[in-house]
């Protein structure tokens, strides 16, 4: 029998504009949440950050706080 993995997707906008700040905020996130594969697509209007997190877990908070450390901001689409 197959074990269930929980996956939660998780999109935010937020206001990266270069690949070294990305970077940086995605080898954090990776360090703090280990079950995380987080990318940027800076291409996009809402520069949006995308967190699959493999266990499951509801980081939100983590996040945000990893962006304001960055001085940037991130807001939770829908």
């Amino acid at each position: 029998m197959r074990e269930k993995v929980l996956v939660m997707i998780k999109v935010y906008k937020t206001d990266v504009s270069d690949e070294v700040t990305a970077d940086k905020i995605l080898k954090e996130i990776r360090r703090q949440l280990p079950g995380s594969v987080p990318s940027f697509d800076l291409g996009d209007r809402d520069r949006v950050l995308r967190i699959e997190n493999i266990d499951g877990k509801d980081d939100q908070l983590t996040i945000k706080n990893i962006l304001h450390d960055y001085g940037q901001t991130i807001e939770i689409l829908p």
